[in-house]
């Protein structure tokens, strides 16, 4: 017998239903009270085979893993903007360098997770779409990114501190899966914004952070530390129920379509193996930090 939330079987084609995200203004604090109840439960998550063999319906499973990917790592990224922009210029805490290591973690995963998208797909389908939300559309619009980019490029001073060494691997790690998702999905290393002439250069304004915004369903609105921690644990169940039933790669076309496994990297492979339950350990050090006190 089981005890908690029941989980959605994992033995019938999961829902796949994008939803919105809620999260807290750029810059701004969390709200005082939660309105939600907890997130799922966690625990048990279900295991999942790389190479699916059931029929799916591609433009539904590939659209909802590219919106919810992004969704759980906005989440992540809010997280971890929570600790340096408390910190500052200060060493985190032993836990809170845990916490950034395994979010960047479960950000890495969550790239892998939305790039398993054949990329004949991705060009079709979501590109396209991305390019009608704005010819010029960029990750770098993304406004919960802003304060922690100098975190991926080593520029806060303690990350020369031997205790950031969990955290330096995991930013490489990233580094790393980056790379081989790009070449996967836009082999000629062309972004949207680089084919957009004239529009390099041009600073991010508040209506291209809001058209980010709007293409991956979030909302700006108040939000308790305990909702972001709800919204989030819910999108990890998911997710697992999505893998267990799916696969990671799963059948297109005929064929499969890995990102990491078609090259084998002994550093990337628990990203692979592990994406459930390195979303677990990152959620629930996000539930258990938690600071008080207004954001600048």
């Amino acid at each position: 017998m089981t005890h908690g939330r029941p989980r959605p079987p994992v033995s019938t084609d999961p829902a796949l239903q994008p939803r919105l995200l809620f999260l807290p203004a750029i810059g701004g604090d969390y709200a005082e009270h939660a309105d939600t109840g907890p997130g799922a439960d966690l625990d048990d998550l279900p295991d999942y085979t790389l190479f699916g063999t059931r029929p799916v319906e591609a433009r539904r499973l590939f659209w909802y893993r590219w919106l919810a990917g992004h969704q759980i790592s906005f989440a992540l990224w809010r997280a971890m903007a929570d600790v340096v922009v408390h910190r500052g210029d200060d060493l985190p805490s032993e836990r809170e360098l845990d916490l950034l290591a395994a979010c960047v973690d479960g950000y890495s995963a969550m790239l892998l997770y939305s790039a398993t998208v054949p990329r004949d797909h991705y060009h079709a389908h979501i590109r396209t779409r991305m390019a009608l939300q704005h010819p010029s559309f960029s990750g770098a619009w993304a406004p919960d990114y802003k304060p922690i980019r100098l975190l991926f490029r080593g520029r806060f001073a303690w990350q020369d501190d031997p205790s950031c060494r969990e955290l330096d691997a995991a930013v490489a790690r990233n580094r790393h899966t980056h790379d081989h998702i790009a070449d996967h999905l836009v082999p000629d290393g062309r972004s949207l914004l680089q084919k957009s002439a004239g529009t390099v250069k041009q600073g991010v304004s508040r209506d291209k952070e809001d058209l980010y915004d709007n293409f991956f369903l979030t909302i700006r609105r108040p939000v308790s530390h305990a909702e972001l921690a709800a919204q989030l644990d819910d999108r990890v169940v998911e997710l697992a129920a999505d893998l267990a039933h799916h696969g990671l790669y799963p059948e297109v076309d005929g064929r499969h379509h890995p990102v990491l496994t078609g090259r084998p990297d002994p550093g990337l492979r628990p990203l692979v193996a592990e994406v459930p339950a390195t979303l677990r350990r990152a959620a629930r050090l996000v539930q258990g930090t938690r600071y008080a006190g207004a954001r600048s």
